[in-house]
Parts: structure tokens; sequence; C-alpha cells
């Protein structure tokens, strides 16, 4: 088979691979604490499924230092909208380093927050991989 024609066969396959994957990927960066800082970063994020729908991001929030408050599951009276995100598809990550520096254990974050090694590490894991970054 000439070298064009495999080209040409590899041009059509590339576009259908990348259809499978929402065009607009975010990391958000969550070291802020306070709820103010908690109600605008799920403002952003509410408002950024909003105007893009929820089939067209896909988002994550990396909590980490005092952003860590956000996905805790006791007093948290922001755990019900975390939850409402999560199940419109928003992924929600905890940093071991933080939650060993606390002393929290898993058991006291909610129970669908994925804990990753150190935030930090996540977000510049998800710039490298081509994921738009918003810091809070």
């Amino acid at each position: 088979m000439p070298f064009s024609r495999v080209l040409g066969l590899l041009a059509l396959a590339v576009p259908s691979l990348t259809w499978s994957q929402p065009p607009h990927r975010v990391v958000v960066d969550l070291f802020s604490g306070g709820l103010l800082a908690y109600k605008a970063t799920l403002g952003n994020v509410e408002n950024l499924q909003k105007t893009l729908g929820t089939d067209a991001a896909e988002v994550e929030i990396v909590c980490y230092g005092p952003g860590i408050d956000l996905i805790l599951s006791h007093d948290n009276p922001l755990a019900s909208r975390v939850r409402a995100l999560h199940l419109k598809g928003v992924e929600f990550a905890a940093c071991q380093n933080t939650l060993h520096a606390r002393h929290i254990g898993t058991d006291r974050i909610l129970p669908f927050v994925r804990v990753v090694d150190a935030g930090i590490a996540e977000v510049v894991r998800k710039e490298e991989a081509g994921w738009s970054y918003l810091r809070r």
C-alpha cells in the first residue's frame, strides 16, 4: 500500500478517536479556603456546564490545602451542591498530602471523591494532557 494512502487512512481514523472525549476539559485548582471561595468555584463550574453543556465539558475540581474543606462529608453546608455537580459529571479529587497533614481520614470526605497522591501534581498532569486550567 502506498505511503500516501496509509497517511490518508490515518487522517480519517484520528478524528473518530477524538470524538469520544468532550471538546472541553477543565481542571479547577482549589487551594483557597472559605465559603466565599467554595461558592465561587461551584458557581463557575455550574456556569461552565450551563453554557457549554454537561456533555461537552469534562471537569475535575482538585481540592488541596484549605480547599479540602469543600469535599468534607460532615458539617459541610455545600455538600448537597457538591453532590449535585458530581451527579452532573463533575469529578472531585482530594490531595492525599493534605489529608495526611490535617489528619483527615478518607471516611471524612464525600464518598465519590477520588484521592490523588498530590493535588498540585494532579493539576500538572491534567495540564500536560491538554486540559484547560482554572485556579480558584
